[in-house]
């Protein structure tokens, strides 16, 4: 184990105050000599060099290279809209979990981690760049993304992601809005219109038969499309999760846009239609 004291690590160029464990380089010496430690040193001092962040365990982090700046963890990860706060919540097996861990992304959105016994998630929230025609625009759109694992021996029997307004929202309508893959909510008020959506069970499914992060159990035994398998509401959107083996991840997300209310504008709707992929694309993750 190397302890640095001080701020002489180069490569992380955010602001940070406090510990930040890194993979560091292989030496192998019975006996800690002058050269071996002007190695190290110049190791600490090199600008060009990959960052491996490790957990608390020695695990590397799932997401990869140098991302995140911790601060102080909030009481649950939201995004703040004009029409209200929307709040996202982890529940394994019937139990609600509150991040462990937390930090601010370089390019301006938040990485949560809960780390438990039996299971590691994280929940990445981040702004998305969204493509749509000339016509069509969006003035914010942000995507949360949900990638859960259970440790090796374990399992994880249910689990359920949830997007949900705060109490205090100030929209004045809703209503179911679906489309071919996305499940979908429309808010809105006199002065702004916000769309909420996720992917629907459909696209899960094969999701599933592509092997595309989400477990095998997933909707055997239902007829998902016509039995409907996402729970909407005015509140929010609930994904819930069958069995998870200890070689499986799952990944869902959820996706907010809004803009200033348009009667018959589309535009928010279709923002809300993302991959996981190209929600953390814009963020630097994969």
């Amino acid at each position: 184990m190397l302890v640095i004291i001080g701020k002489e690590f180069e490569g992380w160029t955010a602001e940070y105050v406090g510990h930040r464990r890194a993979l560091t380089l292989i030496w192998n010496d019975e006996i800690v000599a002058p050269r071996l430690i002007g190695q190290i040193i110049d190791w600490c001092l090199l600008k060009d060099k990959e960052i491996r962040e490790m957990k608390w365990k020695g695990e590397i982090i799932a997401y990869g290279k140098e991302t995140i700046v911790q601060q102080v963890m909030p009481g649950m990860p939201s995004i703040c809209t004009p029409l209200g706060t929307v709040e996202f919540s982890l529940s394994v097996s019937n139990q609600s979990y509150l991040a462990t861990d937390y930090g601010r992304l370089p390019s301006g959105g938040w990485l949560y981690r809960y780390y438990y016994d039996s299971w590691d998630c994280e929940l990445a929230i981040c702004k998305v760049d969204v493509e749509l025609a000339c016509d069509q625009a969006v003035e914010e759109c942000w995507g949360a993304v949900f990638r859960i694992k259970p440790k090796s021996g374990h399992r994880i029997d249910e689990c359920n992601f949830t997007s949900l307004w705060k109490e205090g929202y100030n929209w004045t309508s809703c209503g179911s809005d679906t489309g071919e893959g996305l499940e979908a909510i429309e808010y809105k008020n006199q002065t702004d219109q916000l769309h909420m959506g996720t992917q629907d069970g459909t696209l899960l499914m094969m999701r599933r038969n592509q092997g595309d992060r989400i477990p095998k159990s997933f909707g055997k035994g239902m007829d998902v499309e016509a039995q409907g398998y996402i729970l909407n509401s005015g509140k929010g959107i609930s994904v819930p999760m069958s069995q998870m083996e200890s070689d499986e991840i799952c990944e869902i997300h959820f996706v907010i846009a809004w803009k200033r209310y348009v009667e018959e504008n589309v535009s928010t709707w279709l923002a809300v239609d993302q991959f996981s992929k190209d929600i953390l694309r814009g963020a630097g993750l994969r």
